[in-house]
């Protein structure tokens, strides 16, 4: 690697850098339009930026996505952060809240297919089992439901008695 490379690889981190910082401002200021794009600018810079990053930005995007609505580029934004970092429990639980939105409802539930995944690497997450128990229910598997909630209530969640009163 020349002098040359070395620096354009450098000056390419940079720029994936500074997109993403201003993605990040722009996310957290409701600017969800501009953080798409910083985000999208930062994913393309180029260089060799890094998995990590890499999965920063998916996430955040998805974010963005997300929060204008638009449920199938967030649920792909998700899925690629979680291909980048399996080990991370909000990448699943977001993308699971956009399949919800989309109305993804297989059979199996898409949903219930990526909580499942979810609890098996985060069987310590009352979240996911909630959420879990409520694709059950909308996709009518009231056994698997009444026992995703009860895990849930047994990992601490308040709500998840009433939601098998209510729901099962």
């Amino acid at each position: 690697m020349g002098l040359f490379d070395f620096l354009k690889g450098s000056s390419d981190k940079s720029s994936a850098v500074q997109s993403f910082m201003q993605g990040i401002q722009a996310l957290t200021s409701s600017n969800y339009q501009n953080a798409i794009q910083y985000f999208t600018a930062s994913i393309n810079s180029g260089g060799n930026i890094g998995s990590d990053h890499l999965e920063a930005c998916f996430f955040n995007r998805g974010q963005a996505f997300k929060a204008l609505r638009k449920m199938e580029e967030g649920a792909n934004d998700f899925k690629r952060a979680i291909e980048l970092n399996p080990h991370k429990e909000s990448s699943y639980l977001k993308l699971a809240e956009c399949l919800f939105e989309t109305g993804e409802y297989g059979e199996p539930h898409e949903a219930a297919k990526v909580l499942e995944e979810c609890t098996r690497r985060f069987p310590n997450s009352h979240a996911a089992f909630m959420n879990l128990g409520i694709a059950y229910v909308k996709s009518v598997q009231t056994d698997k439901a009444i026992q995703a909630f009860i895990a849930a209530k047994r990992l601490g969640n308040q709500d998840a008695e009433r939601f098998i009163q209510q729901w099962c």
